[in-house]
């Protein structure tokens, strides 16, 4: 499985932005993102779960197949090995929190 920087598939063309904020300790990743309206996650799973907790604005969220509305104080629980993303509708606010997570994933998140 390949890792991708959102500038790495979308070369080139303008689009919305995200700002990220991050702190990573013993495999377990924190991460606080802000998200403009349009901005679309790529699709992508991991062998390890995720959590996002929607803390502001409104978006849709993909888990497995399926894509639902998600709004301030929306839990998102993500399985390992199942497809996810987050996109924005209005200015969106997460927290993402993902255990078991490895270094190297946070470096390619950090774009190291």
């Amino acid at each position: 499985m390949g890792f991708y920087n959102p500038t790495d598939w979308l070369s080139g063309v303008p689009r919305p932005k995200s700002s990220r904020r991050l702190v990573y300790e013993n495999e377990i990743m924190f991460l606080t993102i802000d998200m403009e309206p349009g901005y679309k996650a790529v699709p992508h799973k991991h062998t390890w779960p995720t959590l996002y907790y929607v803390t502001a604005g409104s978006g849709r969220a993909l888990v497995g197949d399926e894509w639902r509305d998600v709004e301030a104080g929306t839990l998102v629980m993500v399985p390992a090995e199942s497809m996810h993303a987050i996109e924005a509708v209005t200015n969106v606010s997460i927290v993402e929190v993902q255990a078991n997570c490895p270094q190297q994933f946070v470096n390619g998140v950090l774009g190291k």
